[in-house]
């Protein structure tokens, strides 16, 4: 299983609308924003109020609410919603609007499922009321008629596409399951079997289990229609405080009761956890086969409790994302399906991931981080194919690549750019055979060499990338495994060449020399003279797309030659370390020393073209600042201004003003002429 197949549900709290119950029982016009907003510190240091990004106070009635909640889901990679869900006796319903507005609403991709909160509201959680056991709404389970009844308002939900499913069962979680105690066997068969009549196969029952004690888990596996568990951390964490109670938390509480509320006490009057210490020890903890995990993002619930909150101490969305990639391996090497994570907008416990005027998105960025890191985890190394018109060389190219010995995880990306010979029958066929290792991009039209390939490099999720035309292939099985182990074992180099050996159509060595490196260190100097690292299909680097690893818009630009652009880029941000032997093979079958792939009809090299492809070059060493860079950039921009003089293509006021525009200096200037006469009138020459 990869990090990629696991899939993130937020749990999803409805209370930002105004219900006429709230309203009774709390005050007009009562939300969950009523008590975030009212929250203070209670000793210093304490992060309260917490205010959402641009002090947005959404109501959740508001479609666009719901519709810009799912694409910053989907962007930073939550898998879907977990709707807290309150159904009381006698078919009793409290903030189900928002769900409702989801489902009439099938324009907002969002997948969600239900956790049905089954507990009697009460006034406990109150600030004001603390003790007070007055029962607001009661919960009651009722019979077989009461079963029904609940199960015909949800099949809607059920039966929507967005709607969680696993093996064709709904997923629907149960909040406390004891709470449901001699109803539970008989109301989850009867939803079973009404599942069953509506086409599904059963529900998926999760119960959430918020002791993960001997005596839960038995009580739990008890009843056998309950499929699998789910950690509820916010109640563990006050079932731990509950139970840590000794003389010391008694006196801390009475003195918190008897003191004004005026008065701010030192934090070692409050029930801090330490965040450090509570992941640590969960993420510990054995869980078996049918038991999620859940990643708790912070917690304190003192705009609900006042002083007698319970606050984690030493959050940041920093140690967040550390510890959700460690909850995303430890679930995926469990080849779980789901984790979940508390919560999207529990603001008034303190927990949530949404953007607040504080940390801006870092949460959200976390979460992203998190899974993002690891999805490569495991995915060493992405190769980008790129063919056009290749049915004579494609599988030569392909086998090359399936004939390499490896101890790792590789992804294929192959973009077909609307061939007009046979080439894409041929990728079908492969596609078929080893659907695991190629991933298929068949283009409806002609995008050109650079767009695709900068479509496949921008999918890569490799730690390393390298490239293959489609009509070049590799010629040693231990190619791929010898580069990887050199960049694993020498972070400092960003990439790692070789030597090519140059074929004909025929794939015989046609005699000719590649102008690559002959020394194992490549630089400046070599790039500044026309020798290159190596040739396209030699030179494995390290994912420099993902995550904005480096500024990489050089290679964003639509310039050929594409390879020499991705050098510069590479040699200006690290070191290249060049292997002293021939393991792939290059096929310069064309007068103008492209390869097929390269060919672009739209793209006459001529000197007024490759005045902009130097002019990228010195931009974009000045723009990162790179001295040396930019020297020899400038230098490779004069040489290619006299050349287009000598040879007629540019005027002289157009070299003139070119040379100004770039701010050459004079003495600089005159070195670079050299420099040009030494390079091609003194007959050096590249190919040797």
């Amino acid at each position: 299983m990869r990090a990629s197949d696991l899939k993130l549900i937020a749990m999803y709290l409805p209370q930002f609308h105004v219900i006429p119950e709230n309203s009774r029982w709390w005050g007009a016009g009562f939300t969950e924003w009523t008590n975030t907003k009212k929250a203070r510190p209670l000793f210093k240091g304490h992060h309260q109020p917490k205010t959402p990004l641009g002090e947005d106070y959404y109501d959740l009635l508001d479609p666009k609410v719901l519709k810009r909640q799912a694409l910053q889901a989907e962007k930073y990679g939550i898998y879907g919603f977990s709707f807290y869900h309150y159904w009381f006796e006698r078919g009793k319903k409290l903030l189900y609007r928002p769900a409702e507005i989801l489902l009439e609403h099938k324009d907002i991709q969002l997948n969600f499922c239900f956790t049905w909160a089954n507990e009697d509201w009460t006034r406990t959680w109150h600030a004001g009321g603390a003790g007070n056991k007055e029962i607001l709404m009661r919960e009651a389970y009722g019979g077989t008629e009461d079963w029904e009844e609940h199960f015909k308002y949800l099949i809607s939900f059920f039966q929507d596409k967005r709607y969680m499913k696993v093996d064709n069962r709904p997923v629907f979680l149960i909040y406390n399951l004891r709470n449901l105690m001699d109803s539970a066997p008989g109301m989850l068969a009867c939803w079973n079997a009404l599942a069953r009549e509506n086409g599904f196969d059963g529900i998926y029952w999760i119960a959430f289990d918020s002791q993960r004690t001997s005596a839960s888990h038995n009580y739990i596996s008890g009843i056998e229609e309950i499929c699998a568990t789910a950690d509820f951390v916010p109640g563990r964490v006050r079932n731990e405080i509950r139970d840590a109670a000794d003389w010391k938390r008694t006196c801390k509480t009475v003195i918190r009761h008897l003191l004004p509320e005026g008065i701010q006490l030192p934090e070692y009057f409050y029930d801090l956890i330490r965040y450090d210490d509570y992941h640590k020890r969960i993420l510990n903890e054995e869980h078996g086969e049918k038991q999620f995990r859940n990643c708790l993002v912070d917690y304190d619930d003192s705009p609900r409790r006042g002083r007698n909150a319970i606050i984690f101490d030493g959050t940041s969305p920093e140690k967040f994302g550390k510890y959700l990639q460690e909850y995303i391996k430890k679930s995926v090497n469990e080849n779980k399906e789901f984790l979940f994570l508390t919560a999207w907008n529990e603001w008034g416990e303190g927990n949530h991931i949404e953007p607040d005027e504080t940390f801006g998105y870092q949460w959200l960025e976390a979460v992203q981080s998190a899974k993002k890191g690891l999805e490569s985890d495991g995915m060493m190394l992405s190769i980008v194919v790129t063919t056009y018109g290749h049915e004579n060389f494609i599988r030569e190219a392909l086998d090359s690549i399936l004939m390499q010995k490896t101890t790792f995880r590789y992804e294929v990306l192959v973009g077909e750019d609307a061939s007009p010979d046979s080439t894409k029958d041929i990728l079908q066929e492969y596609e078929k055979k080893h659907p695991e290792i190629f991933t298929m991009f068949y283009r409806e039209k002609n995008m050109g060499t650079h767009d695709n390939g900068w479509d496949l490099s921008l999918r890569c999720k490799g730690k390393y990338v390298i490239c293959l035309e489609g009509d070049d292939f590799w010629i040693d099985t231990d190619k791929l495994e010898k580069q990887i182990q050199f960049l694993e074992a020498h972070p400092e180099y960003i990439a790692v060449a070789h030597n090519c050996l140059v074929v004909d159509e025929q794939s015989r060595p046609s005699g000719e020399k590649y102008p690559e490196c002959r020394e194992k260190e490549y630089s400046l100097v070599h790039y500044a003279n026309g020798i290159l690292p190596g040739q396209t299909a030699t030179v494995m680097y390290r994912n420099i797309y993902k995550d904005q690893l480096l500024d990489t818009g050089l290679l964003g630009m639509d310039l050929m030659p594409g390879d020499r652009l991705l050098y510069f880029t590479l040699i200006c941000n690290g070191r290249i370390f060049c292997m002293q032997e021939s393991k792939s093979a290059y096929r310069h079958v064309t007068e103008s020393g492209f390869s097929y792939s390269a060919m672009n009809k739209d793209s006459a090299y001529d000197y007024t073209q490759t005045e902009k492809w130097y002019g990228a070059l010195v931009t974009y060493a000045d723009r990162i600042g790179h001295k040396e860079g930019l020297r020899v950039a400038q230098m490779l921009y004069v040489t290619n201004m006299m050349s287009g003089l000598r040879r007629k293509q540019l005027p002289i006021k157009q070299v003139y003003a070119e040379l100004k525009k770039i701010n050459i200096k004079c003495g600089r200037f005159f070195l670079y002429v050299i420099r040009f006469l030494n390079f091609y009138v003194f007959g050096k020459q590249l190919w040797k």
